[in-house]
């Protein structure tokens, strides 16, 4: 990102969450290329960017506890990282578009999905566009039109959006021509202040905040009544020993500060996928932007809240509420292999952990409100309100903190039910792993699923070359507490599996038919195997 601080924790954290991704992502790819023979797997390379990543996840460097100075380091080291991670995912996702059959009316653009379940997504691309053409026009494998909008172009190239249905772990090739007209979706609206699409209607209010939600298929309000979704800031922290290490809980249980000045609001997309509200407002010296988005076509359950924020500001705390109109004395949090039940705004965990969501759902499971996020990793929650901490500024060790541009993502997910049946985990992952798009040689190959995870709730954590060369390795986890037998499939016929603990050593043989094989799994079970293909 240009113009981005070199020090920011904020930045750290959301880089090294780019990079556990897209590292599993890539490699996932790399298995893909290596085995229909379009690219070796480069085990070298994904070896030495796991242990630079890693390298940095420990109690002080990603926390923020640091000295500054140790941020130049840690810094170099996340964009290095990133850097060599994007070109092992794009040489394996590259190498395989060229055994595609590409051989469409228009451009053809590869679109690979890394996780292991069907996705239904928005797909952004820049692709050569006869600059005199009014619109564009998106077909999918199947010669289906698909909806799509011009977000952007210069000249003869046009950066565009549209919706995209991908098999797990799957490519699919589209053809992107140019179109006489600009087509016109009935379900997405926007006005001043107004987005609505066929699930939700979200209006904001004069300060730019979210002050209602519908959701149009519960009949459900999701803000409580008389408050809103909105930015918050903390100032002081009475913690005047371990400032960056603490936050107290009488900061917590104060009133925050809005953030109001400067508002403005406009409509900065409304086309027939994506319809997107911006918001500009400051506090003090730091500049506040953010895009609220509906969408029709892509994973339109989320409303997606993208921000960026050039932040000057000094021992403050920054937060995201959200006041719900849903209740419960306890939220569930996600651990990154699993989940926790806990408690809301006791004395000794008022702000807690989690990784991609968190989730406040009604004491009868009726209806709940899950909080996605693309980096974020301190919450708390008392009585109906969820917060995430989204920034800090701590006046020592490092009293540059999260000075500079930040950029972050939060997706609101209402849901009728538990979190489980809405397959949270799974919209967790859509949303930090995007579709990759390539675009493509001539090839004759049709493409095909490389994996497919069967029971709702089993993640797969990481599918790579085993250590010793000696197989696969494929490691997944039961995310929704419930047991049973999970189904795998490939596209490739099994020799044999063998089930292994975390350091990849075998245990127990597994039955298997020709291309699948099933296993039992606990509640919250972590699950390792080898598997040889023939």
């Amino acid at each position: 990102h240009a113009g981005g601080c070199y020090t920011s924790q904020g930045a750290m954290k959301y880089y090294n969450r780019r990079n556990e991704e897209l590292l599993g992502a890539a490699e996932r790819a790399a298995v893909a290329a290596d085995w229909l023979g379009a690219k070796p797997y480069d085990r070298a390379k994904l070896n030495e960017v796991w242990q630079r990543v890693l390298w940095h996840q420990f109690h002080d460097d990603l926390t923020g506890t640091s000295i500054a100075d140790a941020y130049r380091y840690s810094w170099n080291d996340e964009l290095i990282s990133l850097q060599q991670a994007t070109e092992v995912m794009t040489a394996a996702v590259g190498a395989l578009s060229h055994s595609l059959d590409t051989r469409v009316k228009g451009t053809p653009v590869v679109v690979y999905n890394p996780v292991t379940y069907d996705l239904r997504d928005l797909v952004e691309a820049e692709v050569p566009l006869d600059a005199r053409a009014k619109g564009v026009a998106v077909y999918a494998p199947s010669g289906r039109r698909v909806a799509a909008q011009i977000l952007s172009r210069e000249g003869d190239r046009a950066r565009i959006l549209f919706a995209a249905d991908v098999k797990a772990a799957g490519y699919a090739v589209y053809d992107v021509r140019p179109a006489s007209g600009v087509a016109k979706s009935s379900a997405l609206k926007a006005s001043e202040r107004t987005l609505e699409n066929r699930i939700y209607r979200v209006e904001l209010d004069a300060n730019g905040d979210i002050r209602s939600i519908r959701d149009k298929r519960a009949g459900r309000e999701l803000v409580a009544e008389g408050k809103a979704f909105r930015m918050a800031v903390f100032e002081g922290n009475p913690s005047n020993r371990y400032p960056a290490w603490e936050i107290m809980k009488e900061t917590m249980d104060k009133p925050g500060r809005p953030i109001d000045g400067d508002v403005r609001i406009s409509i900065a997309e409304q086309g027939p996928v994506r319809a997107t509200l911006k918001v500009e407002r400051s506090y003090g010296p730091s500049k506040f932007v953010q895009y609220v988005s509906l969408t029709d076509g892509g994973d339109d359950d989320r409303i997606d809240v993208r921000n960026t924020v050039d932040w000057s500001s000094r021992n403050v705390l920054l937060k995201a509420e959200f006041p719900c109109a849903v209740a419960n004395a306890k939220a569930a949090y996600d651990l990154g292999l699993g989940f926790i039940e806990r408690g809301n705004n006791t004395e000794t965990a008022y702000e807690v952990p989690a990784q991609k969501w968190v989730d406040l759902t009604d004491a009868d499971g009726s209806y709940g409100v899950t909080i996605l996020n693309d980096c974020k990793y301190g919450f708390s929650v008392h009585e109906n309100n969820i917060d995430i901490t989204l920034m800090r500024a701590p006046i020592c060790p490092d009293p540059t903190g999260d000075i500079g541009y930040n950029e972050f993502t939060y997706s609101l997910v209402p849901h009728a039910g538990t979190w489980q049946e809405a397959g949270i985990s799974e919209l967790a992952y859509a949303l930090n792993n995007p579709p990759a798009v390539v675009y493509s040689a001539v090839g004759s190959h049709d493409g095909e699923q490389l994996i497919s995870v069967k029971r709702k709730g089993v993640v797969l954590d990481a599918f790579k070359k085993a250590q010793n060369d000696d197989g696969y390795i494929l490691r997944v986890f039961e995310a929704y507490s419930s047991r049973g037998k999970c189904e795998i499939d490939f596209c490739k016929e099994i020799e044999s599996v063998t089930e292994c603990n975390l350091m990849e050593k075998d245990g127990e043989s597994l039955s298997h038919c020709e291309k699948s094989f099933v296993f039992d799994i606990k509640p919250n079970e972590v699950k390792t195997f080898r598997i040889k293909f023939k």
